[in-house]
């Protein structure tokens, strides 16, 4: 896929020049700073790579981006802490599929939005980073053949619950609390426990050791423990509280 290139734009556009300066970096066309530095939830506590990798418009597997656990499980920040999958066999797949010039299943949606002209979450987030001195070159040369990295966690998004506000046309039940109401409506029958179960987590257990995560920024979505905004002085808290 790397071969024909068919996401690269040209270098007059704006797209085109920061893809480039990507690739012209990492050397390859694949590269994503966020296997490097980043993890995301969803509203029921489980690990993504980003929101991009699993958003509520992936398909019907809501499990693509999920960061998954050696049994196949995903692993979730309400029993598990971000550093014990930080290299696990899923997230070493990542990263050297990456660097072998290679589209992780995970990361599709990107390059489907690139080969469209669309800055994608890959290229913004990428570029971005680089803009605050993440030296992606030192990522690169940090990580082993097998993709294991130093645990450097940078930007962790998190999303404790599906309580918004907002009922965008793109989301759905899962993200939003404000879908639940339309969803009643357009299927009066419905029962499933699979959406109501990724609406919340319990975090107990991570209020506990989030203290510990050193970080550079904290993306919230959702209520939580007043508490957990003492991890770090130096950490920057992105806190969008919903009602």
């Amino acid at each position: 896929m790397t071969e024909k290139k068919f996401w690269i734009h040209p270098e007059i556009s704006a797209l085109g020049r920061w893809q480039k300066t990507i690739s012209d970096i990492a050397k390859v066309d694949t590269f994503c700073v966020l296997p490097w530095i980043h993890f995301a939830t969803r509203p029921n506590g489980d690990m993504r790579l980003c929101c991009s990798a699993n958003a509520s418009g992936a398909g019907r597997d809501h499990t693509v981006g999920l960061v998954k656990n050696e049994k196949g499980r995903p692993a979730n920040f309400g029993r598990e802490t971000p550093m014990s999958a930080w290299n696990n066999e899923y997230m070493l797949s990542v990263r050297s599929t990456m660097l072998e010039g290679k589209i992780p299943k995970s990361c599709t949606k990107c390059f489907i939005e690139e080969s469209n002209g669309v800055s994608s979450k890959r290229v913004w987030e990428t570029y971005s980073w680089m803009q605050e001195d993440v030296d992606i070159s030192e990522l690169i040369k940090e990580t082993s053949s097998d993709g294991r990295i130093p645990e450097k966690l940078v930007y962790l998004d998190l999303r404790l619950g599906h309580t918004c506000n907002l009922k965008c046309v793109m989301c759905s039940p899962h993200d939003s609390s404000k879908w639940v109401q339309e969803q009643k409506i357009m299927f009066p029958q419905y029962k499933s426990s699979v959406i109501t179960s990724q609406m919340s987590w319990d975090q107990k257990d991570f209020n506990n050791y989030i203290k510990n995560l050193f970080c550079n920024i904290i993306f919230i979505i959702g209520k939580f423990n007043s508490t957990v905004i003492n991890i770090n002085k130096n950490v920057e808290i992105n806190h969008f509280k919903l009602d």
